[in-house]
């Protein structure tokens, strides 16, 4: 029960980051994207 709890909040935890994550590269993305759009 306790291994299984364990389990369940480092899975949380790493969602959380895949989370950040890709909302950090979203953005980094988006910025790139509206700069190219803009020289071309």
């Amino acid at each position: 029960m306790i291994e299984k709890g364990k389990e369940l909040v480092i899975s949380k935890a790493t969602r959380e980051k895949v989370e950040a994550a890709k909302n950090f590269i979203e953005q980094r993305y988006s910025r790139m994207i509206h700069q190219n759009s803009r020289s071309a």
